[in-house]
């Protein structure tokens, strides 16, 4: 865990402090604070992914252009490649990959399972 990161200012390396991200879901941990990631972990990417696969388009009045387009009534198979360049666009340290297969109860039901990694990240 990294408490630092370096910032050149006037020829100087500087360090600066890495703020925590609220972990999501939206948590209390056990000492009754707001559970928190690291900054540039695995963990934060993930959970950037998660809130732009959770989120539609338009959904977010103060950035209206984040999210997905709602894949909810799209026929199958869902569009892999627009949902990954869709992610990618908004959260650029992660690498994808996505399976999706019908649900075994319905075919009328796709799961879909992403599969996050990081470019350079710890």
């Amino acid at each position: 865990m990294s408490a630092t990161a370096g910032l050149w200012l006037g020829g100087h390396m500087a360090s600066l402090p890495l703020v925590p991200h609220f972990d999501l879901p939206f948590r209390f941990d056990a000492t009754g604070h707001a559970a928190v990631v690291d900054q540039d972990t695995l963990e934060d990417v993930s959970n950037c992914v998660q809130a732009v696969l959770r989120t539609t388009v338009g959904q977010r009045q103060e950035m209206p252009t984040f999210g997905i387009t709602d894949p909810t009534l799209q026929t199958q198979p869902i569009l892999q490649g627009d949902i990954i360049a869709a992610v990618l666009d908004q959260e650029p340290r992660a690498v994808l990959v996505i399976d999706q297969s019908p649900d075994s109860f319905d075919n009328l039901i796709d799961d879909i399972l992403v599969d996050v990694s990081t470019k350079g990240v710890t």
